[in-house]
């Protein structure tokens, strides 16, 4: 600072050399108000003669024709000649802050604004309760500005977010759902059966192809009730090429309670993997009290692997509007293979309602003994771990509320209750596949194409994309399949496993 110091008085004095001999005048402003100053000045002694001294000081200030004095710069005062002694005085009493009146004058005059606020009654405590809440706005106020600055940052990095178009368009079209279309080799699974024998230990892959092709089956003779097919007519189930793909995510598209077109992101890899769809009854109709609650396990016809959560029986954790509590659900325990198939199974993606939200009973922990395999796929976490129980968070937004209070516009049903509801968790894989279907001796031909996500160990969504087009569509009068002569997927695995192996479970 005293380098700084030693620089502004030389170049103040500068400053004043160059401007010397500038003809820079006052303005016409400055001229009227000296002149008012002037006669204001001279009218009480107008009588008296003009003193030497008077005519000393009209002649400093040169004036021009117009009457506007000369100006220059003036390095001759005070406060100019006190500059050096600044970092000297800074440096013994502290910066002019530190002893100034003006705090303390300025804070005296928010006080008196207190004092006439009150009703001049018990002023202290008023005064008290006013500079309390003066506060809470202060503190509201740069919250509020906190958080608008966090928006706009977040909008920022929307914005160099790239659009996905197929996610956009199936939001424009009115489609349910849209899953990618592309079959990239890294996606690719080249062989379902050897895939799932070399996952035959886990609990989730036990059951897999018998259930996948008892889902196919029931999807295209139009059955999707819980139908029962025997081991035959499972058997008759052929894919084509024995290969499926997998994808990351699944956009499920809804209309909301106030009639507009909403979209969830689903991606078994992170949080975003629960789901909402409408439970059947027994006798095949859909109450309008009735959900299921599903985590996605990635796959790729379109289909959705799930493994399902069931409320909670204790009367203790009984949730509902009526209980004021949260419904409880969580996984059920695997001990035996009628465990597993109540555990896992398949849904089609158009099933689905939307999202939801569940939040983990950190109370009641987590547990790693849930599935008899402790590295499955469908673990919750990538630890291989399950939390026990979920909160189902009904007020996660007001399109959900509305579907538990019923009266959405928007909404097909009215409202959801608790009684009839399962619940499920969505697994880790999504695949395509292509499968001829063949029933009984008059064919039945369906080409389907699925892609899914997920690789051994890593959650993700198990999709299937049907695309029967018009003229290959299933009739009884077509005739052979155009897939019989392909071999099924037991045969084409006869490089990886033996060949006396069950073709019911492909392994």
């Amino acid at each position: 600072m005293k380098k700084l110091t030693t620089k502004l008085g030389s170049e103040l004095r500068n400053f004043a050399e160059v401007t010397q001999n500038m003809n820079v005048r006052e303005t016409p402003d400055e001229y009227t108000r000296w002149k008012k100053r002037q006669a204001a000045a001279q009218a009480p002694r107008s009588t008296q003669p003009a003193t030497s001294k008077s005519k000393s000081k009209a002649s400093v200030p040169s004036e021009t024709a117009d009457g506007r004095r000369i100006c220059f710069f003036n390095i001759n005062t005070y406060k100019v000649h006190a500059i050096g002694d600044y970092v000297d005085t800074i440096a013994e009493f502290g910066t002019t802050d530190s002893y100034s009146t003006q705090i303390c004058e300025l804070q005296h005059r928010f006080i008196k604004n207190q004092f006439e606020r009150t009703n001049k009654k018990d002023v202290v405590e008023q005064m008290t309760r006013i500079g309390d809440v003066s506060s809470a706005l202060k503190r509201m106020d740069l919250e509020l500005e906190q958080r608008e600055a966090q928006l706009q940052s977040q909008i920022g990095d929307l914005a160099t977010l790239p659009l996905d178009p197929e996610g956009l368009q199936s939001l424009l079209d009115g489609s349910p759902y849209t899953i990618g279309q592309t079959e990239r080799s890294a996606d690719l699974i080249p062989s379902i059966t050897r895939w799932i024998y070399e996952q035959r230990h886990d609990d989730a892959m036990k059951f897999f192809i018998p259930q996948l092709k008892r889902f196919f089956l029931a999807r295209f003779l139009g059955n999707r009730n819980d139908p029962k097919f025997n081991e035959e007519e499972i058997l008759g189930i052929r894919f084509h090429q024995d290969r499926m793909y997998r994808h990351k995510t699944l956009r499920i598209n809804y209309t909301s309670y106030d009639v507009l077109r909403q979209q969830d992101l689903l991606n078994p890899s992170t949080s975003n993997r629960f789901i909402l769809l409408p439970a059947q009854s027994e006798d095949g109709s859909t109450p309008p009290p009735s959900v299921s609650y599903g985590n996605v396990v990635p796959r790729r016809e379109d289909f959705v692997h799930v493994r399902w959560l069931y409320y909670n029986t204790d009367e203790a954790r009984q949730g509902g509007w009526d209980e004021c509590r949260l419904d409880h659900i969580g996984y059920e325990q695997c001990y035996t293979d009628q465990d597993l198939l109540d555990s896992f199974d398949f849904v089609h993606p158009s099933d689905i309602i939307r999202a939801v939200h569940l939040i983990p009973d950190f109370q009641s922990g987590s547990s790693g003994t849930l599935l008899n395999f402790a590295k499955s796929i469908a673990h919750d976490s990538e630890e291989h771990w399950d939390w026990k129980y979920y909160y189902v968070n009904r007020f996660v937004d007001r399109d959900m509320l509305m579907r538990y209070l019923g009266g959405g516009i928007g909404h097909y049903r009215y409202a959801i209750g608790s009684s009839d509801v399962t619940l499920g968790s969505e697994q880790n894989e999504r695949e395509g596949i292509e499968v001829s279907v063949e029933t009984g001796e008059e064919g039945k031909n369906g080409n389907m194409e699925s892609e899914g996500e997920g690789s051994d160990g890593e959650e993700s969504i198990c999709l299937a994309l049907d695309e029967v087009s018009d003229e290959e569509e299933p009739s009884v009068d077509e005739g052979p399949s155009e897939f019989e002569d392909d071999v099924s997927e037991d045969e084409m695995e006869g490089h990886a496993v033996d060949e006396d192996e069950d073709d019911l479970y492909g392994f």
